[in-house]
């Protein structure tokens, strides 16, 4: 005997894809609604409000550039600021010292100098320009030391002494980057640039 279906109210039926007529007494599945969460949605336009006043902040008074140019220890950014235009790498004296705690709050406690370009060869150190009985114009030709310094008034051994130039080179990829432009499509690749500018060991890089 086949089974009848069991009453269903009309208002709850599938009306076959025709549109419900017009109830004016439907008030939807609940009567009494209102607005949920009221504090957090000022919280967020508080929080969005603060967000562009520290925008603004940041685009009158703040240096957008120094986000894509590398900065040496003097504040100058490399490959535009006069006096380094033609340098566009940062180079780390003590590349070994960035790994610690304190570039968190004080960035990374060794010389960085703007360059030409990175060094290629290396593992390199004075001692061993000397050892290899390097002239002293040779040796100093090779190492990097503060925009200062000048070399021919120091001997081999004092320009390592107090940070005057980098104690050690280390080989370094080659990079063909030059320029990074600020807008890209691809922000991977504009990442990447911005990376390049900084000579890093091959280890690192």
């Amino acid at each position: 005997m086949p089974r009848r279906n069991p009453q269903v109210d009309p208002k709850l039926r599938v009306n076959d894809g025709l549109p419900h007529e017009f109830d004016p007494n439907f008030h939807g599945p609940i009567e009494k609604r209102g607005c949920t969460d009221v504090i957090c949605l000022f919280l967020l336009i508080a929080f969005l409000i603060g967000w562009g006043i520290v925008a603004i902040i940041a685009l009158k008074q703040g240096d957008p550039s120094i986000l894509i140019h590398p900065v040496d220890s003097w504040g100058r950014k490399c490959g535009l600021d006069p006096e380094v235009a033609n340098k566009s790498y940062l180079y780390f004296f003590d590349i070994t010292k960035c790994a610690s705690t304190e570039v968190l709050l004080h960035g990374c406690p060794t010389p960085q100098v703007c360059v030409e370009k990175c060094p290629e060869y290396g593992p390199w150190t004075p001692q061993q320009g000397l050892a290899l009985r390097e002239s002293e114009d040779e040796i100093k030709q090779k190492m990097i030391c503060q925009p200062s310094v000048d070399k021919s008034k120091f001997s081999v051994q004092q320009l390592t002494e107090k940070n005057r130039c980098a104690t050690y080179i280390l080989p370094v990829k080659s990079k063909n980057a030059t320029r990074v432009k600020i807008w890209r499509r691809n922000p991977i690749k504009n990442v990447k640039s911005v990376c390049k500018l900084y000579c890093l060991a091959a280890i690192f890089s």
